[in-house]
């Protein structure tokens, strides 16, 4: 249970959690809606495989997730010829599949991702993500 003043929600052995969205305006409007959460429980990254940057605020960013991590170092996605179209070392920031402002086609391309784990040391991670639009 969790209440709308609290910032952080206890989970244990669950993989996802429901929560029921219930708002109430002055008129006594009633607006009910879920919201289905994964439960993130193992240090280490998550980045998507694949994301659909078309601006409907679903999938648009590819970035990774650091969960109990001390940083991000580098990410990176490169094109198929190799070249880097997306870097950031800023945390939370990730790829709107634009290479200078320009949309990039449907594709697979590769990223680099480096952070400090929760000893500092230094993890480099790479794969691929796919761009669907």
């Amino acid at each position: 249970m969790s209440n709308y003043y609290s910032q952080y929600t206890e989970f244990t052995a669950v993989d996802e959690v429901q929560y029921l969205i219930r708002i109430t305006d002055i008129h006594t409007c009633v607006t009910t809606d879920t919201l289905k959460m994964q439960v993130l429980k193992k240090p280490g990254y998550y980045l998507p495989t694949a994301f659909t940057p078309n601006g409907d605020g679903l999938n648009d960013l590819a970035r990774p997730y650091l969960i109990r991590m001390n940083g991000l170092k580098r990410f990176a996605v490169y094109n198929r010829t190799g070249q880097l179209i997306y870097y950031t070392a800023t945390e939370g920031q990730g790829w709107d599949g634009k290479y200078n402002g320009v949309d990039q086609g449907n594709g697979v391309y590769v990223w680099i991702l480096e952070f400090y784990d929760q000893n500092n040391k230094l993890v480099t991670e790479k794969g691929t993500l796919t761009l669907i639009r």
